[in-house]
């Protein structure tokens, strides 16, 4: 995941793994400054690990303000509305978000999942930039979601995905945090909503 130091430009990438066991990022920049590099795995026999890298590009710029608006529940995303069932939440334990994406008004019946989930959501704070990333769950999914002891199988690019999903999110302090919610519609195109969430 690549974000700009301003919280303006979000990039989800996943790179591929070369024969010399390095992964390689190729990627173009569509302006200088200062971006965040956080690196997601989840290493074969380890716990899940993040770590983040500073990257320049152009040129080294000075620290650019995160001014977060409120957002409400319900943001645009190209010809879908996303609604939130709430953007206040609590730290320190697990909460749980409703998910619905509409298309003109009703529950939109052409999303796909993106990168083997039915989507992504990634939660930065804007202070310390702690990093929290989940996958919401279909609702048709919630079944296998209880049962901890399996991991979720990763989603073929063409299953059909449900417009109700749920999200589960534990952030561990509290501030405001900028949501990106990205997923796939009509025409495999690609659609981001931001939030703004307030953690408690």
């Amino acid at each position: 995941v690549i974000v700009s130091d301003d919280f303006k430009t979000f990039l989800h990438i996943h790179p591929a793994l070369g024969s010399t066991g390095h992964f390689l990022i190729t990627q173009q920049f569509s302006a200088p400054g200062t971006y965040f590099v956080y690196a997601d795995a989840l290493p074969n026999d380890m716990n899940h690990q993040v770590f983040r890298f500073k990257l320049d590009v152009g040129h080294a710029s000075a620290p650019s303000p995160r001014l977060l608006p409120t957002t409400g529940m319900g943001v645009e995303a190209g010809p879908y509305e996303v609604d939130l069932s709430t953007v206040r939440i609590h730290a320190g334990r697990m909460e749980m978000v409703d998910v619905a994406v509409l298309e003109n008004g009703k529950p939109a019946k052409d999303l796909h999942p993106y990168l083997g989930a039915p989507a992504h959501a990634v939660f930065l704070n804007a202070k310390d930039l702690s990093y929290v990333h989940v996958h919401p769950m279909a609702a048709d999914m919630m079944g296998m979601a209880m049962d901890m002891s399996k991991p979720m199988p990763e989603l073929p690019d063409n299953a059909p995905v449900s417009s109700d999903m749920m999200l589960h999110i534990a952030l561990r302090e509290a501030g405001t945090y900028k949501m990106w919610l990205q997923f796939r519609g009509a025409n495999d195109k690609l659609y981001i909503a931001e939030f703004t969430i307030l953690a408690s």
